[in-house]
């Protein structure tokens, strides 16, 4: 039997339909709404301008090293903001929000590297209105941390030119000049001009510095814990010299050698003359023979052109010793040799212990 369709069957599924297709047409523009209001939302997410902030940190760190600022002394310059930014910025960064010093004007991220925070970036809500409530985010300012710096001091001889970073060092940073090298005494007075010490002061350092320095005659300076020494400059001749006197003065004090074999190494009216004439005959300890082992000269260190010392070390070998064990008796000798130019020549002017 076939159902009838009445009139109000009809107008039921027309009233039924047109509320379906209102009600589609309703979820349709408020799924639309909802979803410009989810695009909205997302733009307006503080972080979005610090993830642009990280990839340029990444790929372009040029715009972001201008913000570093520091006065660099005379002895650096940009490379070494460079450097420093360089090595901040190397490996992986990372951000997180710095609660404190957030507020309801600003949220401010801490920028963090493996050296720790490095900077803090500032983001500030713009004047950009994306709807339904929400504006953008730009970056509104990014702080660096204070660059650390280092101060620096050497000591050089008083004639030496010092130079940092291949600029030389003037007076103006001259803090301390004492006397110094009080082994100049064994020049007998012979030395013209004394070495004095002089201390350099420089502050404001972003990197280590290098620093260099010469002689007047143009001999390079070795640096030792901040302390430049003398000259020591390699001059076979001025080493063996020390060498063969030293040897000399040896074979004398255990009666292998006269007097007058040491004093043809002196220059004249030394008091070590003196002292060496009082050792004759004192010293005897019968033995064959002798030799010189392990020797080692030095190279000659330069107190002024014509003034230079040499260490030589040796082992001063006796054979044929009864009161030694083995018939052998071993003397280390250490020395210092003084030495100074007269005439054209060099001449002894005293020999010191170690």
């Amino acid at each position: 039997m076939k159902k009838k369709i009445t009139k109000g069957t009809v107008a039921f599924r027309i009233i039924y339909g047109a509320l379906s297709l209102i009600t589609a047409s309703i979820i349709v523009i408020a799924l639309a709404h909802l979803w410009k209001a989810l695009a909205a939302y997302e733009k307006s997410n503080p972080e979005i301008p610090v993830n642009k902030l990280m990839e340029e940190f990444d790929n372009n760190k040029a715009d972001l090293l201008k913000k570093l600022k520091v006065e660099c002394n005379e002895f650096e310059d940009e490379t070494a903001i460079e450097g420093y930014f360089k090595k901040l910025t190397n490996g992986v960064l990372s951000y997180s929000r710095n609660g404190r010093e957030s507020d309801d004007s600003k949220t401010v991220y801490n920028i963090i590297s493996s050296e720790g925070v490095i900077a803090e970036a500032e983001v500030r809500k713009s004047d950009r209105d994306l709807g339904y409530g929400f504006y953008e985010y730009e970056l509104y300012d990014v702080k660096f941390g204070e660059i650390p710096t280092f101060d620096y001091s050497v000591t050089a001889p008083g004639n030496a030119a010092v130079f940092c970073n291949g600029k030389e060092v003037s007076e103006v940073y001259v803090t301390e000049t004492s006397a110094a090298y009080p082994e100049t005494g064994h020049f007998q007075g012979l030395i013209k001009s004394t070495p004095c010490s002089v201390t350099y002061k420089i502050t404001g350092f972003i990197n280590e510095p290098e620093f260099t320095a010469y002689d007047q005659s143009g001999h390079p300076l070795t640096l030792r814990d901040g302390k430049f020494s003398l000259a020591q400059t390699k001059d076979g001749e001025l080493s063996q010299l020390a060498l063969e006197f030293s040897k000399t003065y040896s074979r004398y004090v255990v009666n292998d050698g006269g007097l007058n074999a040491v004093a043809q190494y002196l220059a004249p009216n030394m008091p070590i003359y003196s002292e060496l004439y009082s050792y004759e005959n004192y010293w005897h300890n019968w033995h064959t023979s002798y030799d010189f082992l392990d020797t080692e000269a030095d190279d000659p260190i330069f107190y002024s052109d014509k003034c230079v010392s040499v260490r030589v070390r040796y082992d001063h070998v006796l054979y044929g010793v009864n009161s030694a064990e083995n018939g052998e008796s071993h003397s280390l000798a250490d020395y210092t040799v003084y030495m100074v130019k007269l005439g054209g020549e060099w001449k002894i002017t005293d020999l010191a212990f170690n």
